[in-house]
């Protein structure tokens, strides 16, 4: 039902993926997208999600976000 309603409102050129027995949902976006920038934007209205570098050490997945 959730990766529906993403289809239906987000830009084209995303992808969202659900991990098999989580409850987490991830969004990747296009390479340009700063999933950092966007995090804090998202925090400034009151929105959380995680930035995907946070999880890798070497600071990749920056088009990322994981929702739950």
């Amino acid at each position: 039902m959730i990766c529906s309603f993403f289809s239906t409102c987000l830009v084209p050129g995303y992808r969202v993926g659900w991990v098999a027995g989580g409850y987490f949902l991830w969004v990747e976006f296009p390479k340009k997208l700063d999933s950092l920038r966007l995090f804090k934007t998202a925090l400034d209205q009151g929105v959380s999600l995680a930035p995907g570098p946070i999880f890798s050490a070497p600071q990749q997945f920056r088009h990322c976000v994981r929702l739950s």
